[in-house]
């Protein structure tokens, strides 16, 4: 699981929104940018990672579309059986 929320940033005095990079670097390790520091500091690479989130979930919206219209198809042939 992605852990998200808010956080302080270490770098500066400022409260940020976002997701934990360690975390994303399971789900998704091309969206997770390792620095060249020495502690080898992790980023996201947030509009990577939102649009390639974005088009997965289109992509699952388009088939649930194409089930329900499915299973519509099948109860409308049930209940015109019954009749």
């Amino acid at each position: 699981r992605v852990k998200n929320g808010t956080y302080s940033r270490t770098d500066e005095d400022m409260r940020q929104i976002g997701v934990s990079a360690q975390s994303l670097r399971d789900a998704a390790p091309e969206g997770v940018l390792e620095g060249t520091d020495e502690i080898k500091t992790l980023s996201v690479a947030y509009g990577n990672v939102a649009l390639a989130s974005a088009v997965e979930l289109a992509k699952r919206v388009v088939d649930q579309e194409q089930r329900i219209k499915k299973l519509e198809s099948i109860i409308e042939e049930l209940l015109n059986k019954l009749q």
